[in-house]
């Protein structure tokens, strides 16, 4: 604090409070605010001894709080009675008092004792928005003149403003005790818990905000929550948090996703402004934050739509072979008798053929449609991913290279993985078949295998096995690369919808039953791409099935 050297001047003394009320308002604790409190009394007035007293929690007494120029010994054992004589004047009077006698008979011997170890010559009563909470006790040192006018004035306007400042902080000390009393109610919550003060700053910020935010207690406390918030990468948070500090209402916001790498991981974040005790009007004094975990509940609601999705597939597909299969196997019969009726006519046999030709690849889509369309239970074993992968690129690369399109692969060594090798395959063979169409013009496929962390592979989930955890080898991983032209973002939120197909004669079905192969292997399917820069599809299966459901049944090996 910069030391002030005005006397009497009563533009020193309005800088002093300007000053005082400045520096108040970032003030922490009550101790640090009654410590300037007295400090800016002090300097204004050199000579002045003084003392606070607050009110103690039980309301009943006000005790020594902080002393300048006076032993605290001395003070530290006494208390002043709320409704003692002095306390009740006071209250009554909401104005300094000046003392002349301590042997006033109005006086109690608990106000005089207080009083004679405090020299004081002028008590300034500390008056909150609504309640009495405190006074300075206000002496001379020996020599020095009896107070003027100015300086009284100044000393309650010194009283006014440290009244309201104090009111504010102990309200927040009340909410930080009583944090520090449910400490360990709170550190077993699994859900965040943040307390702002009125100007937005943190006060409380409980074990599950640092978990969930990464950041510690000690680095939010005191910090700007809109700033905060904002560099989390969470700008609805810190918006609505400026809107209920101003507008007085609660607020919720769903779907806040805190850290990239949280995995998917999403919250619920319900704030509600602070009100204080005896308020009338409103007036905000803070905001109450809790963020719940809403993953749980969001995964299961997107798990319920894709079942419904797939179960309409199937449905629809079931549909469609029953209604094309009949036709076609009422054709196949016809043909089968015109072939024996006319076994002579050679133009009529050609043409018959073709038709059978036709109608056994009509057959097969459906079939292969069908297929793709129901999901059937895996059957599980222990298998090499990488003869899985080889297998696919002899099929696929033999497609590829008439469309000048070549594959290579980059096979590293793995462990084997539990899976169901025929759905693998499928796998494999869609997100192929994709990266192959998607160079009409001819290009690069390239197919990468190793090893990837449970951090990469789950993110978000914890690591299930103390082994894996320090050697790391928790997934097999199993990248598609190509130099394709890439995929915009707008087709990019809808890769995985049944019957969404950019391709003029796909299926839209192929992404989708390969997620759903994937994730029924407890693994995950990711792809990242940009226009002009390729797409990159990456499959992630669980070594030795640590991450398959425990609901699938594995048959004996």
């Amino acid at each position: 604090m910069a030391v002030f050297r005005w006397r009497r001047s009563k533009s020193g003394f309005d800088q002093a409070l300007r000053v005082f009320a400045l520096e108040a308002s970032g003030a922490a604790s009550a101790s640090k605010a009654a410590d300037l409190v007295l400090e800016t009394l002090t300097r204004s007035l050199p000579g002045a001894t003084s003392a606070l007293f607050l009110l103690d929690r039980s309301r009943r007494a006000f005790r020594f709080a902080a002393a300048r120029g006076i032993d605290e010994a001395s003070l530290s054992p006494h208390a002043i009675a709320r409704d003692g004589s002095m306390g009740v004047l006071l209250s009554l009077r909401r104005s300094a008092l000046v003392l002349r006698d301590y042997h006033d008979p109005v006086l109690s011997d608990g106000d005089r004792a207080v009083l004679t170890a405090s020299c004081a010559r002028l008590v300034i009563p500390l008056f909150g928005k609504t309640r009495f909470i405190g006074m300075i006790l206000v002496g001379t040192k020996p020599g020095r003149k009896p107070f003027k006018d100015a300086e009284s004035g100044f000393l309650s306007d010194l009283g006014r403003l440290a009244g309201g400042a104090l009111e504010h902080i102990l309200l927040f000390d009340k909410l930080f005790e009583n944090h520090r009393n449910f400490g360990a109610v709170l550190g077993h919550l699994n859900r965040g818990v943040f307390i702002l003060n009125e100007e937005g700053r943190v006060r409380v910020w409980n074990h599950a905000m640092e978990k969930i935010t990464g950041l510690a207690s000690s680095g939010a406390v005191e910090q700007d929550a809109g700033r905060l918030f904002a560099g989390m990468g969470v700008p609805a948070v810190s918006t609505a948090v400026a809107e209920v500090l101003k507008e007085n209402r609660q607020k919720v916001i769903e779907g806040v996703r805190w850290r990239d790498e949280d995995g998917g991981a999403v919250f619920r974040v319900r704030l509600r402004p602070i009100v204080s005790e005896g308020e009338g009007d409103g007036e905000v004094r803070g905001l109450l934050g809790m963020v719940l975990d809403e993953t749980d509940r969001a995964k299961l609601e997107a798990r319920v739509q894709r079942t419904e999705k797939l179960a309409s597939v199937g449905k629809i597909a079931s549909t469609l072979a029953h209604e094309i299969r009949n036709p076609l196997n009422a054709m196949k019969g016809a043909i089968a008798f015109l072939q024996t009726k006319f076994s002579n006519d050679v133009l009529l046999l050609e043409f018959t053929e073709i038709i059978n030709e036709e109608i056994t690849r009509l057959n097969t889509f459906v079939t292969n449609f069908l297929a793709r369309a129901r999901k059937a239970e895996p059957r599980f074993v222990s298998l090499d991913v990488n003869e899985e992968v080889r297998r696919t690129l002899d099929f696929v690369g033999k497609q590829a290279r008439p469309d000048g399109v070549s594959v290579t692969a980059d096979l590293g060594l793995l462990p084997s993985v539990t899976a169901d090798p025929g759905q693998l395959r499928q796998v494999f063979t869609n997100i192929a078949r994709n990266a192959v169409e998607a160079m009409p013009v001819g290009g690069s496929l390239t197919v990468r295998t190793s090893i990837a962390s449970a951090a990469e592979a789950w993110p978000g989930l914890p690591v299930r096995r103390a082994g894996d955890a320090q050697t790391g080898r928790e997934a097999v991983r199993i990248e598609f690369q190509d130099t394709g032209p890439g995929i915009a973002e707008e087709i990019r939120g809808h890769l995985f919808e049944p019957f969404n197909s950019s391709k003029e004669k796909g299926t839209g079905l192929g992404l989708f039953i390969s997620r759903e192969i994937v994730e029924g292997h407890g693994g995950r399917l990711a792809v990242t791409s940009a226009p002009g820069h390729g797409t990159t599809v990456t499959v992630y299966f669980p070594v030795d099935g640590s991450h398959v459901p425990a609901d699938i049944h594995h048959p004996a090996r």
